[in-house]
C-alpha cells in the first residue's frame, strides 16, 4: 500500500525539529569546545581578578556600554597568555579574607553596632551575631574616651575582612592577629586586637592603653566591594606568583581579533602605526611605547559610546590625532 503524502501542518510540525535538534547539538558541542580551549576558563581565577582590581570593574559597571567578557566575568579570557597556569598559589591569595584590610570606600548603607561594654574598660570584648558561611563582611574597630555620640573624639581602625567560612576551622588557642587594620589613627589608643572562635560564637577583642568606650561596626559587602589588601600594589600583585599574563601589545591587537575577525569588522582604522607629521597621538590616549592600537580607541571594558569608542562623538576622537582637520569643518569644532 503506497504511503500518503504528509500534510502541510505535518510538514510544520515534524521539519523544525529535523534542522533545530542538529543545530543545537552544534551549539553546545562548539561552546564544550571554547569552554576547553579558551585560555581562560577558569571561574576562581575569575572571581580572584574582580577581588584584586575591584576599582576596573567598579568603574566598568558604571557606564552603558559593557564589554561582555567584562559583564560576565570572564578576565581571563583575554588577560592571561596562553597556556598560563590558572592557580594562584601564594602571596596575599592564600590568606584568608578575615583579618585582611579591605575597600575602605563609604558604602551607603547600614552598619550594625556592636558595643563592647556600657562602661569605659582596657579590656574589650564584641560577640558577633550567627554570620551566613559564604556572605563576606567588613567590620572596624571604634573607641572613645567618651560616649559613643561624641563623635569628634572617635577613632577607627581600617575596615578588614570577616567571612564565616574563613573561620570555621578555628579552634583555641587559634587566633587571628587584626594587627593591619591599626593603622596611626588608632594605633596611639589601641595596643592589640585579635579575632577568634569560641564553640560556634566569633570574637573580637582588643586592648587599649586606658579604659575608653568601645565597639564594633560591621558592613554586608558584595563581591566587587572586597578589594585587595592596601598594602599591595597591582604591581606587587603581579610579581607574586601571578598567572602569565599576555603581552601587552598582543593583549591591544591580536586578543581582540580572536572574537572580532579582521574580515568582519568593514572599514576599520589600521593598528600598529605611530604618530607623524600631520599626526599626533594625545598622551590620554593608550598606546603600547607609542604605538597605536585597537584599544587607543576603544575602551576594552566599557564606554559611554556604542562599539566601545572612547568618545560618544567619533569625530572628536578623530580629530584627537589628526589635528590639521580640527575646525575644518563644523563637525570637527570641538573645545
Amino acid at each position: 500500500m503506497k504511503k500518503a503524502a504528509p500534510t502541510p501542518a505535518e510538514i510544520r510540525l515534524s521539519t523544525p525539529y529535523k534542522v533545530i535538534v542538529p543545530g543545537f547539538i552544534l551549539v553546545a558541542l562548539l561552546l564544550a569546545v571554547i569552554a576547553l580551549t579558551a585560555p581562560g576558563g577558569d571561574q576562581a581565577t575569575d572571581e580572584q581578578c574582580i577581588m584584586c582590581h575591584v576599582d576596573i570593574y567598579d568603574r566598568a559597571l558604571r557606564d552603558q556600554y559593557i564589554h561582555a567578557p567584562v559583564f560576565e566575568r570572564q578576565c581571563a579570557i583575554c588577560h592571561l597568555a596562553e597556556g598560563a597556569d590558572l592557580t594562584v598559589s601564594s602571596g596575599q591569595h592564600d590568606a584568608l579574607f578575615s583579618g585582611t584590610v579591605v575597600s575602605q570606600e563609604i558604602l551607603w548603607r547600614k552598619a550594625r553596632i556592636l558595643p563592647a561594654a556600657t562602661v569605659p574598660v582596657s579590656d574589650h570584648l564584641v560577640s558577633l551575631p550567627q554570620l551566613p558561611q559564604q556572605t563576606s563582611y567588613r567590620f572596624r574597630i571604634l573607641v572613645s574616651p567618651a560616649a559613643r555620640s561624641a563623635n569628634d573624639s572617635v577613632s577607627a581602625s581600617l575596615w578588614l575582612g570577616l567571612k564565616a567560612a574563613d573561620t570555621s576551622t578555628l579552634v583555641l588557642p587559634q587566633k587571628i592577629d587584626l594587627a593591619a587594620g591599626l593603622d596611626s589613627e588608632i594605633a596611639a589608643a589601641v595596643t592589640s586586637a585579635e579575632l577568634f572562635r569560641d564553640g560556634t560564637t566569633l570574637y573580637v577583642s582588643w586592648q587599649t592603653t586606658l579604659p575608653m568606650h568601645g565597639w564594633i561596626e560591621l558592613q554586608e559587602l558584595n563581591g566587587v566591594e572586597l578589594g585587595a589588601p592596601l598594602a599591595q600594589t597591582t604591581d606587587q600583585l603581579q610579581s607574586s606568583a601571578h598567572p602569565a599574563l599576555q603581552d601587552p601589545a598582543e593583549l591591544a591587537i591580536s586578543v581582540c581579533y580572536r572574537c572580532h575577525a579582521e574580515a568582519t569588522l568593514g572599514t576599520s582604522h589600521p593598528v600598529r602605526l605611530y604618530g607623524g607629521r600631520d599626526v599626533r597621538i594625545p598622551d590620554d590616549l593608550p598606546t603600547v611605547n607609542g604605538m597605536l592600537t585597537c584599544v587607543t580607541c576603544h575602551n576594552p571594558h566599557s564606554a559611554p559610546g556604542e562599539m566601545l569608542v572612547r568618545e560618544t562623538i567619533k569625530t572628536k576622537l578623530c580629530v584627537a590625532c589628526h589635528t590639521k582637520y580640527k575646525n575644518s569643518s563644523p563637525a570637527t569644532m570641538f573645545q
